[in-house]
Order: structure tokens, then sequence, then C-alpha cells
């Protein structure tokens, strides 16, 4: 009998802080959110993002509230099809990409910013993922889940797998906030990548170790 794994609501969760960027700095922001797509890439890679965007005040650093934000875009690598649940309503943009980066994030911006600002962006949040499995599986058994789950590519299993219960979490998801300092919270709900001690955990946990050399840091929260 095959083993069969779970999907946790709460999961493993981490929150770390990047160094202070400038406020006119939009690409260093940026160069900071692709840090932490190349740090877990070997394990963890967002399929869909959802980017909302502000225009920053270039005095301050802080988001205007006047006028209204460019419209929120979703980023969505091009070979993905599946279930996905945005958090805005209403149209959003949709942008096919061939893999969710530094370069592609900067497809989202508005060309032309109100006198003072830049066009920048606020928060970056997957609604859809992808996991490596460290060891061959042609499918994983999820708890919850009618089907087992068959590879998105080979070695790698995508969610949300549909609208309710179990299956609306994906593998794993990160929200990326610049509000002020960038700050990363990553949440691993499905095991075994979740499970502390498991090889998928120690490559998460690596990655993790590489942003900090980089000058990120741990925060409570």
């Amino acid at each position: 009998m095959s083993e069969r794994y779970r999907i946790d609501e709460r999961g493993w969760w981490t929150n770390l802080e990047a160094p202070t960027t400038a406020p006119d700095d939009r690409a260093g922001r940026i160069a900071q959110a692709s840090e932490v797509f190349d740090a877990l890439f070997a394990i963890f890679r967002p399929l869909v993002a959802e980017i909302e965007l502000c225009w920053r005040e270039l005095g301050t650093g802080l988001c205007a509230r006047a006028p209204e934000p460019p419209p929120p875009v979703l980023l969505a690598h091009e070979h993905f099809d599946a279930f996905v649940r945005p958090t805005k309503i209403g149209p959003l943009a949709r942008i096919a990409v061939p893999r969710i980066d530094g370069e592609a994030i900067e497809r989202c911006f508005a060309p032309k910013s109100p006198e003072g600002t830049v066009c920048d962006w606020k928060v970056i949040r997957t609604i859809a993922s992808a996991a490596r499995s460290c060891e061959p599986r042609e499918a994983l058994h999820l708890e919850g889940v009618d089907e087992p789950v068959e590879p998105w590519i080979s070695g790698w299993f995508a969610g949300p797998l549909g609208p309710s219960g179990s299956e609306r979490w994906a593998p794993a998801e990160l929200e990326l906030n610049a509000e002020s300092t960038v700050t990363l919270r990553l949440i691993v709900r499905w095991s075994p990548w979740r499970d502390a001690g498991s090889p998928e955990r120690k490559v998460i946990e690596g990655g993790i170790e590489a942003l900090q050399l980089r000058g990120w840091r741990t925060v409570d929260g």
C-alpha cells in the first residue's frame, strides 16, 4: 500500500526580513524578491502569483494613499493551467511568463507614475505552486484527496487541487510584503515537505539559510 501524506492547514512556517532598501530603490526590492525565488528554486516554484502594486513616495518610501493604486496583476507560469483562487475581487490582468522572477515582476509596473512617486510592488502572494520530491514518486497520495496526485512535471507536484476542503491548499505558499522593509512569510502545508527531518524539509531549510547568509534575518510573527 502506498504511503499516505497529509495537507496541514496550519502548516510549518517561517518569517524573514530583508536588509533595508532606499525609497527609490525599486530595483533593490525586485532583487530581494528574486533572491527568495532563487534560494528556494531547487524545491519550490511559484506557478501563479498575485502582485499588488502601489505608487511609492520617493521621499518617504511609503505607499501613497492617493491616487488609486494600479490594479493587481496575476503572473502565471505559461505551462500551468489549473485551479487558482485569487484573493482580490474583480478582474485581474493575467500575464503568462516562463518563470516567476524579477524580470516577470518588472512586467507588472505601470509605465508612468504620478510626480514624486514610482510604481512599485507592495505584496507578492503565491496562490499556486509546485514542490519537488526528493525521491522518485509516480503519484502522491494525500489524505482528504480522493485521487492520487500526479506530477505537474517529472518529480514535481502542484496545487491547489480544487476549490474546497484539503484540496484548496498549495504545497507551499509565500508572501512578500514591501509596505516598508521587505518581509517574507513562507508556509509549507503538504507533507513530506512540511515534515521535520524529511529530505524535502532539509532542502527548504537550506534555502532559508542561503537567504540568511545574504543578510535576511528571522523575525517573530
